[in-house]
């Protein structure tokens, strides 16, 4: 038993469960630039998925679909969310939102965070191929009332394949003070700005 368990977290990556290696996230989770930065820890994928032995498959499906949105939102790249002080995932948005989905009792209230996730990631981060897929899931005003354990992990699944991970742009989200100190200094060496 001790070496299954050995042998099951060398596999795991990030403390992230086995069962969730099929995630594009997972290969993205050590990755620089990521919106997280490097002051957020990655959440604790082993306590969250830790249900007692007892538990219904739906509960066990519940603790892995928390631990698969948030390796989803650990692993966006930077310029795929407003992160500014000022935007929609601002930090500590964005902390509210992962205790949210770690408290979440539910499919309904699980489905509302994932949900919005998907409303803050741009749209330049969006696969069009995997995005039409997405476009065919209930809309959120039936998915929210009408979720389960199935649906959430249909909805995190075409989710997470959508985003395109490696994309990284610096200059999406800058602060208007970094711009504006940037040209400044570019226009003084003598060269152009955008």
């Amino acid at each position: 038993m001790q070496a299954e368990l050995q042998e099951e977290r060398a596999s795991s990556c990030c403390g992230l469960p086995t069962s969730l290696n099929f995630l594009a996230a997972k290969d993205f989770l050590q990755a620089r630039d990521r919106v997280r930065g490097k002051n957020t820890p990655l959440p604790d994928f082993a306590r969250i998925v830790r249900v007692d032995g007892r538990a219904s498959s739906r509960a066990k499906t519940l603790v892995a679909a928390k631990a698969a949105i948030l390796a989803v939102e650990a692993a966006l790249p930077i310029g795929s969310v407003n992160n500014l002080p000022n935007g929609v995932w601002r930090p500590e948005n964005a902390q509210q939102w992962r205790v949210e989905v770690e408290k979440a009792r539910g499919p309904a209230r699980l489905m509302q965070c994932v949900i919005l996730l998907e409303d803050v990631i741009e749209e330049d981060w969006i696969k069009e191929d995997v995005g039409h897929l997405r476009a065919c899931l209930p809309a959120r005003w039936k998915a929210i009332p009408e979720a389960s354990a199935s649906a959430l992990a249909i909805r995190i699944t075409l989710f997470d394949r959508s985003i395109r991970y490696e994309k990284v742009d610096r200059s999406r989200f800058r602060s208007r003070q970094k711009k504006k100190g940037k040209s400044e200094k570019d226009s003084k060496s003598g060269r152009k700005t955008k």
